[in-house]
C-alpha cells in the first residue's frame, strides 16, 4: 500500500525484534485505551472486532533511544490523549 504500519501490543513479540525499524512505548493513557481495543468483542469465525475500531490521531513524542532494557526504561513522556473511535459495525 505504500503506506506506513505499526503494532501496538499487549505482550511481548519477541518474533519482531531486529525485523522493524522502530519500537516505542506507550503513555499510561494510550495503555488503558490499548487494553480497551483488546478487549472488544470479536466474531469467532474470523475474530474480527464487532465494533469498528479506528484510529483518529496519534501523537508521536520523540526522545532519545533507550538504552536500559525494557523493564528498566523510563516512563515516557506524556502525550496528548489518544484520539479513537468504537462503535458498533
Amino acid at each position: 500500500t505504500n503506506g506506513s504500519q505499526f503494532f501496538i501490543t499487549e505482550v511481548p513479540t519477541p518474533w519482531l525484534n531486529d525485523r522493524h525499524t522502530i519500537f516505542g512505548q506507550c503513555d499510561d493513557a494510550s495503555v488503558e485505551l490499548v487494553k480497551q481495543i483488546a478487549r472488544v468483542a470479536t466474531d469467532p469465525r474470523n475474530n474480527r472486532p464487532d465494533q469498528d475500531i479506528k484510529i483518529n490521531s496519534i501523537a508521536i513524542v520523540g526522545g532519545p533511544k533507550p538504552a536500559a532494557s525494557p523493564a528498566k526504561r523510563p516512563a515516557p513522556k506524556k502525550a496528548a490523549p489518544p484520539n479513537v473511535t468504537l462503535k458498533k459495525g
